[in-house]
């Protein structure tokens, strides 16, 4: 009870925090809008021109589908977000891990307390805004039933579980590979290619498509984005969540083992 107590605290001060500094948020949203629009066009296009894009998705679903993905993905990892785990990375290099090793708060809390308050405001400012100004515009449509749209909340929540734990152990890696920059770029290219979130999983390589079901990252966007479309219903969607449930536990008992482990053999690179 007392951790949970600490979460909230931490997760609420990050809140206010966040409504207090809303250019960031801004900033986030106007990327997300234009960078959506972008991929819907773009991916327009590659389907008037391509028989597996077609035979895959009707052009309503692929318009909806890479949408939603940009929603659920960008808006768990907006610009203020990122600047959260830039300095969850850098902390190492910058001395300050020095600080966190002496805060009476557990270090993991700590972090996921952080990123569920900033999250909690990117799903106000940027999500529901991204997604409203799609829905008005006809290139979202709707979910198929009131069911689904409950399990998809429940989905991007689940998917938040799993991506917070993957940059855990991002961060925590930081410990031993002092170049934080280049852990960020391998997250951020592995991140969007087997997430779902550029490209449906189903249109990549067989062998490729299959390789990313063995990491958690479709837990992350294609999951939550399948069950909006309607391709995941029923004992399938429930499939899903427990896979995405299993890999945000799976991830968060990885990061605490890795962290204890790591924090041992500290390398403190400024200060």
């Amino acid at each position: 009870m007392r951790r949970l107590a600490t979460l909230t605290a931490v997760a609420w001060s990050y809140v206010k925090v966040s409504l207090a500094l809303r250019f960031g948020f801004f900033m986030s949203l106007g990327i997300t809008l234009l960078n959506t629009w972008i991929l819907v066009n773009l991916w327009g296009a590659i389907r008037q021109n391509s028989d597996a894009t077609q035979a895959a998705f009707t052009a309503g679903e692929l318009a909806t589908y890479i949408a939603v993905a940009q929603v659920v993905s960008l808006a768990r990892m907006s610009h203020a977000n990122r600047q959260l785990f830039y300095k969850a990375m850098g902390s190492v290099d910058s001395g300050e891990i020095a600080m966190d090793l002496v805060r009476p708060i557990d270090n993991q809390v700590l972090r996921y307390a952080q990123w569920l308050g900033v999250f909690a405001v990117d799903t106000l400012m940027v999500a529901l805004p991204t997604w409203l100004v799609f829905r008005l515009t006809g290139v979202i449509g709707d979910p198929h039933s009131g069911v689904q749209a409950l399990l998809f909340v429940l989905s991007v929540a689940l998917g938040w579980l799993v991506a917070a734990g993957f940059h855990y152990l991002m961060a925590a890696l930081t410990i031993v590979v002092t170049q934080s920059p280049g852990i960020n770029m391998f997250r951020v290219a592995v991140q969007e290619l087997l997430s779902g979130g550029l490209v449906p999983l189903t249109l990549l390589p067989a062998w490729l498509g299959a390789l990313a079901l063995v990491f958690p990252f479709h837990a992350m966007v294609s999951s939550p984005t399948l069950i909006y479309i309607g391709r995941l219903e029923g004992l399938d969607a429930l499939a899903a969540l427990g896979v995405q449930a299993a890999w945000g536990v799976g991830l968060i008992v990885a990061g605490r083992i890795l962290w204890l482990r790591l924090v041992r053999r500290v390398l403190v690179q400024g200060g």
